[in-house]
Parts: C-alpha cells; structure tokens; sequence
C-alpha cells in the first residue's frame, strides 16, 4: 500500500477576504492577483491536485503588495468525498454565488470527474475569475455583464472577465489561453 504524505506549511499574509472588507483592489493589482491564481491552478493540474472549482477568498492569502503568498488547502483537492463535503458547506455558505454553474447545479456528478483535470480546471479558472472580480468591484459572477458593472472595468479586464465568467463551460476562458489574454500578458 502506498502511503501519500502531504504537508503544508501556514499561509504568510492575511486572507484576501479580510483585504476585501476595507477596499477594492486597483486593477494591477487584480491583474496580478489573477496572474498568480491562474498560474498556480496550473501548476497544480500537473501534479493531479484540483480545487474542482471550491476556492473562495478566504482561502488565499496575500501580502501588502495583493500578491498571493499561498492557498490554504482544504481536504477537497485530494479525493471526490472531500468534493461533495466541501459543496455541502459552500452551498449552505455565501459564497455560493463563486461556483461554476454547472457545479451548482449538478453537485451530485463532481463524484464522476473529479479525476478529469480539464473539467476540474474549467471550474478553478471560473472561480478565480470570480475571486478577481469580487477584488475589483466587490461584484457577483453574474453581474459581469450588466452595464454598470462593464463600465467600472477597463476594457481588457471587462473583455477577461465576461470570456472567464461565460456561463456555458465550453465558451469559458481557461487555462494557458487565460494566462495569455491580452489583460494578464
């Protein structure tokens, strides 16, 4: 029997959730919140390891600059019974507006592609992307693509954001292509 010991070090920084209660964050700022995010979903995807789309801002963590010093780990990234805990507390939770939709709305199939990275991939990018547009505007998924919201972004980060939010999984912006948006590069 192989045995897989994981350790884990605590977060240097404070939870970005605690940065968001006093301000918004200016756009560089986001930018590189988001280039950080990305790139760390990324890296973890090679390693077989998955958010599977449960990640909220408290779970990052941020220096005085808003970069990110770590992710806290939550037992979700390491099998598909953690997935669905972790759903059980998110949706009973106010950060359920954070999820992918189709997350949302079909909880019971993560049990069946947790073990697919493209699809756990597409819900971590959606869930950065929501993480980035609650540092800028303190704003919802949903909200991307009101008007009042679209004027508050520049319009690179607008265009990122409504491309990275899209509610439909396969028109959703992910991975290298995220990280190569003319917002992020």
């Amino acid at each position: 029997m192989d045995i897989t010991v994981l350790e884990f070090d605590f977060p240097k920084g404070e939870p970005l959730s605690k940065r968001l209660e006093t301000a918004c964050f200016a756009e560089v700022a986001a930018q590189s919140l988001c280039r950080d995010l990305l790139s760390t979903v990324l890296r973890l995807k090679e390693v077989r390891m998955t958010f599977s789309g449960l990640m909220d801002a408290s779970m990052v963590y941020v220096d005085g600059d808003c970069r990110v010093t770590g992710l806290l780990p939550v037992g979700c990234i390491l099998s598909s019974h953690g997935v669905q805990r972790a759903i059980t507390g998110i949706v009973s939770g106010k950060c359920a507006e954070h999820l992918a939709p189709e997350l949302l709305e079909k909880a019971d199939f993560v049990h069946h592609t947790h073990d697919c990275p493209a699809v756990c991939l597409q819900w971590d990018n959606f869930v950065v992307a929501a993480i980035v547009l609650q540092a800028l505007l303190l704003a919802e998924p949903a909200s991307v693509n009101r008007a009042c919201v679209r004027q508050a972004l520049s319009d690179a980060s607008g265009d990122f954001l409504c491309k990275a939010l899209h509610w439909e999984p396969q028109w959703r912006l992910c991975g290298e292509k995220a990280l190569a948006h003319p917002w992020l590069a």
